[in-house]
This record gives C-alpha cells, structure tokens and sequence, in this order.
C-alpha cells in the first residue's frame, strides 16, 4: 500500500549571530516556527523536525529520547534549492485489518519474544542501545500478532513472566515496551477486537474477566497493566 506524502518547506532565518528559526511550512500554509542554535547540526536539525512532527508519548522521558523498540513513523526526503529546503514526510497508513486473535505463537516467534524480553530486562543500557536495530526487527516480527496472545505466552511462562516485573522496574525500557503493547491493543480495540475475547483472554492466564472488563471498556492500559502485574506476581524462586 503506497504511503501517504506530506510535504513541508523549510526556510532557515537568521534571528541573530547565536540563533535560527526553522521555518517548517505545511502544504496547506500553516507554519510552525522552531528554534536551533545557529551551529547545530544536521543531524539535530533533522531530529527537531522529527519531534515537531512527530511528538513523543513516552511519559518521564526526554524530548530527545529515541525509542527501542519502534521506528518512526516519518520518514524525511530532501530537495534543496539556494533559499529552502522542501521536505517530503512519508506516514505510513494506519492498520487496515485487525489481527488474528486465534493466531497462536510459533516456535520462533517464542523465540523473539524470549529475545526481546530477556534483552530488556537483564542488559545494560549501553548494550541494550548497541542491539536497538535488531530489538526493532524483532518487534516488529511479532507485531502481526494480537497483542492478547503475546500477553497469554509470557505471562504463563515464569521465566518471561520474571522478565516482565524487571522491565517495568526499568521505567525507561517499560516506557517502550508498554508503548508497543497499548498502540496494538488501540488498534484491535477500533477493530472490536479486545472485548469479545476478554473472557477468554482472562481464563488463559488463570483471571476472573470481572478484574479486567472495566480496564478494558475505558481502554485504561495502564490500569489494565496494573491489574495483569499484581495478579502474577514473580515466582520466589526467580
């Protein structure tokens, strides 16, 4: 499916000898002023164009702050001329089919979700930030998945299910994953397809649905994320 282009014209004008305004300019002929230091580099001028376009939701977390386990969703293309840069922002469209609830987990998907928790919850920043692109391959190997039945297999496996509870000790690294979690229940839920399969979802991981239906019907993921962890608590034994 072709991505939708958006396009942008950039005008840099000097306000002084420390400072530039960047101009960015929708194809409609709204602007939107951004400020960078007059020596900034490309690669932040880039950046600051990201972050205006794309604002991250990640709570606690810097304005700077690259996610692990996602890509951006714009992707920027450049034709310069001697006064401006115009600059196409590709989005990718939003899901168009929901997924497939009845869709277990194979052997390897097991694997990459085995992965990518174990990565997030027992390596050091500096080498989880090293293994980003290939934390990214992997997530997005088990984004067909529904995101109930990536839930069902780690909770019920203790080891995943240790994993989990060092995440969300690791705020920034939970930011992520609960991030790559609550965009796919969003989607199935515009779908119609988190509710119906609440009792069953709940029964696989040994739950009364009555816990979790309230959650649910308010699509409140962080209370619904609350409820699954004190519910299963880590075994003693790891």
């Amino acid at each position: 499916m072709k991505k939708q282009l958006l396009s942008f014209l950039c005008l840099l004008t000097a306000t002084s000898g420390f400072a530039q305004h960047l101009i960015v300019e929708e194809i409609n002929g709204k602007r939107h002023q951004i400020d960078i230091d007059a020596e900034t580099s490309f690669d932040k001028v880039i950046e600051a164009i990201y972050q205006h376009l794309e604002p991250k939701r990640h709570l606690g977390l810097t304005s700077n702050y690259d996610p692990i386990l996602s890509t951006p969703a714009i992707e920027l293309e450049f034709k310069t001329t001697q006064n401006s840069v115009l600059i196409r922002a590709a989005q990718s469209p939003k899901r168009q089919t929901p997924r497939d609830f009845y869709q277990y987990i194979s052997d390897q998907e097991k694997h990459d979700l085995y992965y990518l928790l174990n990565v997030l919850a027992n390596d050091s920043l500096i080498k989880i930030n090293n293994s980003k692109n290939a934390l990214k391959r992997v997530a997005n190997r088990l984004d067909h998945l529904h995101p109930m039945q990536i839930l069902t297999a780690s909770i019920n496996d203790p080891t995943l299910l240790s994993f989990l509870h060092k995440i969300r000790k690791r705020s920034f690294l939970w930011g992520d994953l609960a991030d790559m979690f609550t965009n796919a229940l969003n989607q199935e839920h515009s779908f119609n397809n988190i509710l119906p399969h609440a009792d069953e979802f709940a029964n696989s991981i040994g739950l009364d649905p009555l816990y979790i239906l309230p959650a649910l019907h308010e699509t409140d993921w962080e209370e619904f994320f609350a409820i699954l962890f004190a519910t299963h608590p880590v075994s003693p034994f790891k």
